[in-house]
């Protein structure tokens, strides 16, 4: 009886390792690290429409990056034959609010600030456009404004993809 019951146990045991492995494993995914939407525009709609929603929102863009005419150029250099994106922009912005928001919690915080979406379409799927945007954390007691930042992110999407 006793050997069963050890058996069970060590079974109970690896089985609850295994499922902590596999848990451990889904939590780092991209797929939580980044959200995506579909736009139901093209590309440069999908662009104006992303740009308008940020200036809409009291918010400064800060920087925009045309990523896919850099890494086109810089692809053949290195090597890189098949490009990924036919457009890629992603654009940079912040507020002074969220800036203090941010510090407040824990000044470490301030390196969240500019946020970033990018806008893309690729040479596999040309007409699809998408909108992604990194998924934050934050240090210190944060759970409530990142909440309102994801939130802020996600509404933005929308709004440009014209869902």
């Amino acid at each position: 009886m006793h050997k069963i019951n050890f058996k069970l146990k060590h079974f109970s045991n690896i089985f609850y390792l295994i499922l902590l492995i596999i848990i451990s494993f889904e939590c780092q995914s991209s797929d939580k690290a980044v959200t995506v939407f579909e736009s139901n525009e093209d590309y440069e709609y999908t662009v104006e429409n992303l740009t308008n929603a940020i200036i809409a929102r009291g918010m400064v863009i800060s920087n925009t990056v045309n990523l896919s005419d850099m890494l086109n150029r810089t692809g053949m250099d290195l090597g890189i034959v098949k490009p990924i994106y036919q457009y890629a922009k992603t654009i940079e912005f912040c507020s002074a609010q969220l800036s203090h928001k941010l510090s407040q919690v824990d000044p470490r915080n301030l390196v969240i600030c500019p946020f970033a979406m990018s806008v893309y379409s690729t040479y596999e799927k040309p007409e699809i456009v998408y909108i992604a945007y990194r998924r934050y954390e934050l240090v210190g007691d944060s759970q409530s404004l990142i909440s309102e930042i994801h939130k802020m992110l996600k509404e933005i999407a929308i709004e440009a993809s014209k869902f």
